[in-house]
């Protein structure tokens, strides 16, 4: 199989948690090129040329594993900034992007955190819907591992990242240019 230089690194982890501040450091301080890909503004942020139709819309984790593939596939370098609630979702994306051996990334904040930084933005989303997923992810749900289990309540975005940046620099990253969306 011929290998690809394309990167792919998920954040997942609830509103509020600091996955976008990541994001955008891992894109500012790496050698690699990173697109940074964010769940919440995915269809805002398609060409117009690439509307989705009524029957994509129907599945917009399909839609977005597409696209995410399709940049993969051509070499382009991905950070995806996801809430994923649902196992069941993120066993689904593990699942499509396994072509590409993600780096998977989960960062935390105890509730305390999420309601504070949550009324910080306010005016984006509603107050308590981080906490609401918190309960989800952490109590409810039994995500599969993580490559890195990160806490943002004590960690700064540069320790996040700098942890993130390491791991990536330990070559624990090979991807392969095939992908089943």
């Amino acid at each position: 199989m011929v290998k690809n230089r394309a990167q792919l690194i998920i954040l997942n982890g609830t509103s509020c948690v600091g996955k976008s501040s990541a994001a955008v450091y891992l894109r500012d301080n790496t050698k690699a090129e990173f697109e940074h890909i964010e769940w919440d503004s995915f269809l805002e942020k398609l060409p117009a040329d690439r509307k989705p139709t009524e029957e994509e819309r129907k599945d917009l984790v399909g839609l977005f594993t597409r696209h995410a593939c399709e940049k993969l596939a051509n070499g382009h370098s991905l950070i995806l900034d996801i809430v994923c609630v649902p196992a069941g979702t993120f066993e689904r994306l593990m699942n499509d992007f396994d072509a590409f051996d993600p780096l998977t990334v989960r960062i935390q904040a105890t509730p305390a955190t999420l309601t504070e930084r949550e009324l910080e933005r306010e005016g984006k989303g509603y107050l308590g819907q981080a906490q609401e997923q918190h309960f989800k992810m952490h109590d409810t749900e039994q995500h599969p591992e993580y490559d890195l289990e990160l806490d943002s309540t004590n960690l700064s975005v540069t320790d996040i990242g700098q942890t993130i940046i390491r791991h990536l620099n330990e070559g624990q990253q090979g991807q392969q240019q095939s992908c089943t969306p």
